[in-house]
């Protein structure tokens, strides 16, 4: 019998070629198994972590950092490694730096430093940098100013910095914001309703339109390539969903993706979607992407829209290209469902609004459409002043909780119209601007303002007459008011 030589060959290279699978299959089977074995002894003590009203639980030994917070324009910065002397220290050089500056104007720029000085909580509240603006709207000059409004306090060992680049005319709203704060120990899960970004929390009441947010970053010490992050901000407008956005680009990325999970999910009662894939990157490499995010409503802040995030394969060097996962599907599948089924609403206690005299806002308070009215009364819009005449009156009533609408204009009519009687209507893309100018029923003219005596420690004045602005609000810079359009 002749043996074919070249059919032998074939054999043996076919032979090799599944000896070469079977050994590359048993390696990837036992580094999973490792990998899976890994993730179990890193799950097996977890803490739990409070990322604004949620709570999501993270292995013990996981580095846990937060994304200053932001709520109604302002960042909300925390440093409760602080001491009280770096506090003070910090705070008169801030003060020394805003004195010697000047605004737009060549005026000085520190308008008022506000003294706070009230259980607990001390500090001082800047209004500085004024700007001055105008448009024109229809050939009518519209004129504006705005300066910024920044609060530098601290209690309990806690330093909270509030700072945004405007927002004098939300100065009371601020005031009642420093109020609220409450710190927190290190992995304490407060019990009271409200907002929590790490070391600190502002106690409610809050409005989903107040746009409350944080984000909480992890990083796991024996996986340098994981980025994990988990965020929440409220008041949004429900955007395409998870899955519609990916199915927009699927078909470009479809050859270097595979799908590990992908449907609707519900976790902790919060509906929502989840999308976990792992990618081959073009240099070669392996990565994974697991997220899941909720479905939100836009006027409730127990449904904000919450999104949490586990990337892996990522250099640890800034900029670098990708590297390989640190651990198979097997193990990030784990890892993932560990962390995202612990996700649930933090459970309150129901208590008395320490604040329930703060609700009252002084006359020129703003609020914006689809916006809470935070108090009856009469409230005038600013939409209509030189665009046309609002339906129903610029000036309208409304009462305390109902949701401030999107004005109406009336617009000229053409000379067809006018025929046809009709008159057309017109409403801006940008949510409408009311501003309170009467209350309802109107406050005695020695009512105080509730939330500045609050959080200065000191009654304005009470005469009819209206005083100097830095005078109202409390220790002001005097010399300063001629800054102040």
């Amino acid at each position: 019998m002749r043996l074919d030589i070249k059919d032998a060959r074939l054999k043996i290279l076919a032979v090799l070629f599944l000896a070469v699978l079977f050994c590359g299959w048993s390696i990837g089977a036992v580094r999973n198994i490792l990998d899976k074995s890994k993730v179990k002894h890193m799950t097996e003590t977890m803490k739990t972590v409070c990322v604004g009203r949620f709570l999501i639980d993270v292995p013990a030994e996981a580095r846990v950092s937060f994304r200053g917070a932001f709520l109604a324009g302002w960042d909300i910065s925390i440093y409760p490694d602080e001491t009280d002397e770096q506090f003070k220290a910090r705070l008169e050089s801030r003060e020394a730096e805003l004195k010697a500056e000047k605004n737009e104007r060549d005026g000085i720029s520190l308008e008022k430093a506000i003294s706070v000085e009230r259980e607990g909580i001390r500090g001082k509240i800047f209004v500085f940098d004024r700007m001055w603006t105008h448009w024109f709207e229809y050939e009518k000059r519209v004129d504006s100013t705005l300066a910024a409004t920044n609060a530098y306090v601290r209690t309990n060992g806690t330093s909270v910095d509030f700072t945004s680049k405007l927002g004098d005319d939300r100065l009371t709203e601020l005031a009642r914001f420093v109020r609220q704060i409450k710190p927190l120990k290190e992995g304490e899960v407060p019990t009271e309703p409200g907002f929590c970004f790490g070391r600190a929390m502002i106690k409610d009441p809050l409005l989903a339109s107040q746009h409350e947010r944080v984000t909480m970053f992890l990083s796991l010490k024996e996986h340098p390539d994981f980025v994990i992050a988990f965020d929440t901000m409220a008041g949004l407008k429900p955007d395409k969903s998870l899955l519609a956005r990916d199915d927009e680009v699927r078909r470009e990325f479809e050859a270097h993706v595979r799908t590990l999970k992908r449907g609707a999910r519900s976790i902790g009662g919060i509906p929502g979607e989840e999308l976990v894939e792992r990618f081959n990157e073009l240099n070669g490499t392996t990565g994974h992407s697991c997220e899941w995010e909720s479905f939100s409503k836009q006027d409730d802040v127990l449904r904000p829209e919450l999104s949490l995030e586990i990337t892996t394969g990522h250099s640890v060097r800034p900029g670098g290209k990708p590297v390989d996962s640190s651990l198979t599907d097997g193990a990030v599948l784990a890892l993932w469902d560990k962390m995202s089924s612990s996700i649930r609403v933090r459970p309150t206690k129901s208590v008395q609004p320490a604040i329930a005299k703060a609700a009252i806002p002084d006359i020129g308070t703003g609020v914006l459409a689809y916006e809470a009215c935070p108090a009856s009364g009469w409230w005038q819009c600013y939409d209509g002043k030189a665009l046309g005449e609002v339906e129903h009156g610029d000036t309208q009533f409304f009462r305390h909780g109902v949701r401030m609408p999107q004005a109406t204009l009336l617009v000229p009519p053409t000379l067809w119209q006018r025929i046809k009687r009709e008159r057309p209507t017109f409403q801006h893309e940008a949510p409408t601007y009311w501003k309170l100018v009467r209350h309802d029923p109107p406050l005695p003219p020695s009512q105080p303002d509730p939330n500045l005596e609050d959080v200065t420690g000191h009654p304005p004045p009470t005469e009819p007459a209206a005083p100097a602005a830095a005078d109202i609000l409390g220790t002001g810079i005097p010399g300063n008011d001629s800054n102040v359009a």
